[in-house]
């Protein structure tokens, strides 16, 4: 099949897919998808990008019904996470 922007052949691999809410980022990966391998443009399956869409919303909803639910998707090592729950921030 050949990609809508450039023509060239497109590819199945998998692809990511970033999302941001009031300052949560949220990335969900493995998503099966159809890549071109020359423009990068990605395209998904009939049905997938609302899954995709349903899974971010309940991960900001899980942060809306607890806040702490943030330290989750934190990019901190998981060390200092400990670290500082162990600890306090500063110590």
């Amino acid at each position: 099949m050949p990609c809508a922007d450039c023509r060239r052949q497109i590819e199945w691999r998998e692809a990511s897919q970033e999302f941001e809410r009031d300052g949560l980022r949220v990335r969900i990966s493995g998503i099966p998808a159809m890549v071109c391998p020359s423009c990068g443009a990605v395209s998904y399956p009939a049905g997938v990008p609302d899954k995709i869409i349903a899974a971010a919303n309940s991960l900001f909803m899980a942060k809306a019904v607890n806040p702490l639910a943030s330290l989750l998707y934190s990019h901190a090592p998981f060390e200092e996470l400990a670290r500082k729950k162990h600890n306090g921030p500063t110590g």
